[in-house]
């Protein structure tokens, strides 16, 4: 999500909100050498760089310049291997949020504490397909595949469920989103505190399933769900 909006342009930098009247000032809100683009904030940047040049860095020695980061995202996905691109996409998406909390709250974090958010992202991401799988090996998920019935072509299809934990106010959330050969396109699962009841937990998901086919430029979708009193 993070990339695509990033390819697009679609971050909030100040060079974007220069254009729309918000900012006068273009320049980086970090260095202050360069106009801050997408690709000054997330690859060119010295702060960026600095996270780059670490040890565990999977493009350490690779040139920093500033360009169109669609161009700079074609090249990493040039010559990395999947494993390797996920680590730099987790990345670039904590070094945007380091840029927010050092505009807005005035912290800035370190590059190895960086790489740690991030493997740990990838590794919770991993167990989650990993459970996904023992799941259908179980039988669970290949009873709800078998009422599965596969969209029109050119459509796609949103699964969403919830749980609850009362006592902790603890909601779980899962989205699966699926074409028309039933191929796997999405998916998603995170936890949201503060829920009380298993209607507002059913409603956090599916907005946050029309939030994702929004930001997709999914058009053609279907939402299908097992809450009756929320459809």
């Amino acid at each position: 999500m993070f990339i695509w909006k990033a390819i697009l342009n679609c971050l909030p930098t100040r060079q974007n909100l220069c254009k729309r009247k918000v900012l006068y000032d273009p320049l980086c809100g970090i260095c202050g050498l360069e106009v801050e683009t997408v690709n000054h904030v997330l690859w060119s940047c010295g702060a960026a760089a600095d996270v780059w040049a670490d040890s565990e860095s999977p493009v350490q020695k690779w040139a920093k310049t500033e360009g169109n980061f669609m161009e700079t995202w074609i090249r990493l996905s040039e010559k990395m291997g999947t494993g390797e691109l996920e680590l730099v996409a987790t990345i670039m998406r904590n070094i945007g949020s380091r840029r927010n909390s050092f505009v807005f709250e005035g912290k800035f974090q370190g590059p190895s504490v960086l790489y740690k958010q991030a493997q740990d992202c990838l590794s919770r991401m991993r167990e989650a397909k990993m459970e996904l799988g023992n799941r259908r090996e179980g039988g669970n998920v290949q009873r709800d595949m078998g009422r599965w019935r596969k969209p029109r072509v050119g459509w796609v299809k949103v699964n969403w469920d919830a749980s609850l934990n009362p006592e902790l106010k603890r909601m779980g959330m899962r989205i699966m989103v699926r074409d028309e050969n039933g191929e796997l396109l999405l998916y998603l699962c995170n936890s949201i505190v503060g829920i009380f009841t298993p209607a507002a937990a059913e409603i956090q998901v599916l907005w946050r399933a029309l939030q994702l086919c929004a930001d997709l430029q999914w058009l053609n979708v279907i939402f299908e769900g097992d809450a009756l009193g929320i459809i």
